[in-house]
């Protein structure tokens, strides 16, 4: 026997008892549904002093109840023992065997008494035990792997009980994590999720229900690929197409058009139509009667196809409430496949009840084939077409059959009235009428009212702004040239103000007003225009009157440039032509460079003229001409009432030595002596002349030579004012 097991047997008084010689102070096993002894492998004191508990397949544990459910065997001993269930343990189920005793210290040693090893062994063993309950049960809480940690290892175990999380870095149990997943998925299909928006006062809103502030077509099934996919691709029976599409009325009906129509129809405040997405219809969509927007991504996002009109608005002017309601319609191209085709019908029928502020913006208009429009606008009252691009590629003899940008409709009912239009920023390109405007189908139907053309670009057609009947137009700051006929074209409209336009070409008149047999042509301003005349013949201005039962009359033309560079041939700023006569006309404070003739009296009915215009002040102007020129050109037998510039490239036969000359303006028509004569002698370029008004006459001026001039013809420039009106 060693000297250690000697030792240990005298201080056990003799017996082989053993000391607590191992850490174990629990069994854990797994049920297989035979078993139902297992064994444990540490002393015990008592059978008691052994807790048995099991873990079923749901994570339900039971404190089994001693002698009712086990029984346990070798207690008291040092090996440990046995612990038998009544019945076996369930497969998958666990069981566990602790040691659990009492926190009591139960010796009792009293003086003089026995001191016997056997009882302080067992006191030291107890205390063991509960060391390692102790130790065991700290084994079992949430401890950070180090003192260097800062977090604590669950080692992959949950966390029950938790409390419901109140502060913000608080754990969250799963009562609390249920209980937001559970509301953030509430309503929501195929995801979940909360948003919130920032700022003060923002409300929780569920994905889905946010989602659904803007539809998109792709929602309703559009296919979007350009191509046309009638119905019958994807239903068999038109009922079946029905049931998603009860609008339908043909298994040809596109999809496209379905989708595009159902996304309109669902009372969704806006429709979407996404990048790269090019929708291909063959019927109409039309917009609900609601404050609707139907918007894409710009160019990337089309309505095309062979429907005679792409989308329309609803014809009332009113929502199902009785209230006007704004149609918005914006960033989508435009491509129709059809001669004739409309890619926007903004028409609805004005009650004349209020303003309803419509839009068409940022929209591109692709239109290839004849006479196609890209808005068409009827009984409607207060809309804004800006920033859209109006195309024709096809550009063939100034697009004869182009189109129409912006096209006006009128029927014999004032309800088809058209009033406060807002044109700008547009760019027209190979339109044959940027902007339309047809004569009123009767006097009592409807009529145009309100036109805004502001900084608009318009490029290669026929007649940039075409205008009949029209009260109260604006243009200003447009770009507008290359016109085969015209730039604007006014016939028997009134109120007109035509201002800061620049570069104004076209083919034959640039400006061209009339009357007709319903309508006068009155109050009309042309102020501060750029014209440039590019062919012979080519008029800036013309005024014609050719009825007797309207007239012609309030025009100012005034601050405008009128120049024809390059151009040889006749040229005219100003012309008036017509049988009937024209009155209350001012020009004034014009310049004309390179211009032949500044205002020319011409044409048909010129004697008819003569015999009754009134009120007619040309001048003071400032004149440029080309050579052989004349500020105003009118008939021997023809006064204008206030004729105040005169002005003529001439000769006259100089003898040596002369001191003074005397030129003929009878033709100018003053009342008195002109306040202001200058005289330029271009051949003679030492030779200076000043005017003698004591010694002139209102229809001869003497100018006194200081120089030498040479005998022979003489080439000179001549330019005379009169007394105006206005003081000049």
């Amino acid at each position: 026997m060693s000297p250690e097991a000697a030792y240990r047997n005298v201080a056990t008084g003799g017996d082989s008892a053993m000391t607590v010689s191992t850490e174990v102070d629990h069994n854990d096993y797994v049920g297989n549904g035979v078993t139902t002894q297992f064994p444990y492998t540490f002393r015990v004191f008592k059978k008691s002093d052994l807790v048995v508990t099991i873990l079923d397949l749901s994570q339900n544990m039971t404190t089994l109840i001693l002698d009712t459910n086990y029984t346990v065997s070798g207690a008291g001993g040092y090996t440990g023992g046995n612990v038998t269930l009544s019945t076996p343990l369930t497969s998958g189920w666990k069981i566990s065997i602790t040691r659990v005793l009492p926190v009591t210290q139960e010796t009792d040693l009293r003086n003089q008494g026995k001191f016997f090893a056997e009882v302080h062994e067992n006191a030291f063993d107890k205390l063991t035990m509960l060391i390692q309950r102790a130790l065991s049960l700290f084994g079992l809480s949430l401890k950070k792997p180090s003192t260097l940690s800062n977090y604590y290892d669950a080692q992959q175990n949950k966390i029950a009980n938790l409390a419901d999380a109140t502060a913000d870095q608080d754990a969250v149990n799963n009562r609390t994590m249920r209980a937001y997943v559970e509301r953030a998925i509430a309503g929501v299909v195929g995801g979940f999720g909360w948003f919130l928006q920032s700022g003060i006062g923002a409300v929780y809103r569920t994905f889905q229900d946010k989602m659904r502030d803007v539809v998109s077509v792709k929602d309703f099934g559009v296919i979007g690929d350009g191509a046309l996919h009638p119905l019958s691709e994807r239903y068999s029976t038109l009922s079946a197409a029905q049931t998603v599409y009860p609008f339908a009325t043909s298994l040809s009906d596109s999809i496209d058009w379905a989708a595009l129509q159902a996304a309109c129809l669902s009372g969704a405040s806006g429709v979407f139509i996404p990048s790269g997405c090019n929708l291909n219809i063959n019927k109409t969509a039309t917009i609900p009667n609601i404050n609707f927007t139907l918007y894409g991504c710009g160019p990337s996002s089309s309505i095309g196809g062979s429907a005679s009109t792409l989308v329309a608005f609803t014809a009332s002017e009113i929502d199902p409430s009785g209230n006007l309601y704004t149609a918005v319609v914006c960033g989508i191209k435009f491509k129709p496949s059809v001669d004739d085709a409309v890619c926007i019908n903004a028409s609805t029928i004005w009650t004349g009840s209020g303003k309803a502020p419509h839009s068409i913006k940022e929209c591109h208009f692709e239109m290839k084939g004849l006479r196609q429009t890209g808005i068409l606008l009827s009984g409607i009252w207060a809309i804004k077409i800006t920033g859209n691009i109006f195309h024709n590629p096809v550009q063939d003899s100034k697009v004869v059959n182009g189109g129409y940008g912006i096209r006006y409709a009128f029927t014999n009912n004032m309800n088809s009235s058209v009033m406060g239009v807002f044109i700008g920023q547009n760019n027209f390109t190979g339109m044959s009428y940027p902007v339309y405007i047809p004569p009123r189908v009767t006097q009592s139907g409807g009529r145009a009212e309100g036109v805004n053309m502001t900084a608009n670009n318009m490029v290669y057609g026929i007649t940039g702004l075409y205008a009949v009947q029209t009260l109260a137009i604006n243009a200003t700051g447009n770009q507008i040239s290359d016109f085969s006929q015209t730039c604007f074209f006014l016939d028997g409209s009134f109120g007109v103000s035509i201002s800061a336009n620049g570069e104004l070409t076209a083919d034959g008149a640039v400006i061209a007003i009339s009357n007709n047999a319903s309508s006068s042509a009155d109050s009309i301003d042309i102020i501060g225009n750029r014209f440039a005349l590019q062919k012979d013949g080519g008029k800036a201005i013309q005024l014609t009157n050719a009825y007797s039962s309207t007239v012609i009359k309030g025009i100012t033309i005034t601050g405008n440039t009128f120049s024809a560079f390059g151009v040889s041939g006749e040229t005219y700023g100003v012309f008036f032509t017509g049988s009937q006569p024209i009155n209350n006309v001012v020009e004034c404070g014009n310049t004309f460079s390179d211009i032949k003739y500044g205002t020319f009296f011409g044409g048909s009915g010129v004697a008819a003229i003569a015999a009754a215009n009134t009120n007619i002040q040309i001048g003071p102007n400032v004149y440029a001409l080309n050579a052989g020129g004349l500020p105003v050109v009118f008939p021997e037998y023809m006064s204008p009432t206030k004729l105040y510039d005169y002005a003529t490239i001439n000769t006259f036969t100089a003898t040596s030595g002369q001191t003074s000359v005397t030129l003929s303006v009878s033709q100018a028509s003053f009342t008195a002596v002109p306040v202001y004569a200058d005289l330029q002698i271009i051949s003679a370029t030492n030779v200076r002349a000043v005017y003698n008004s004591d010694a002139s006459t209102a229809s001869s001026l003497v100018f006194n030579i200081v120089g030498t001039i040479a005998a022979g013809t003489q080439k000179y420039s001549l330019l005379s004012r009169g007394v105006s009106i206005f003081g000049y």
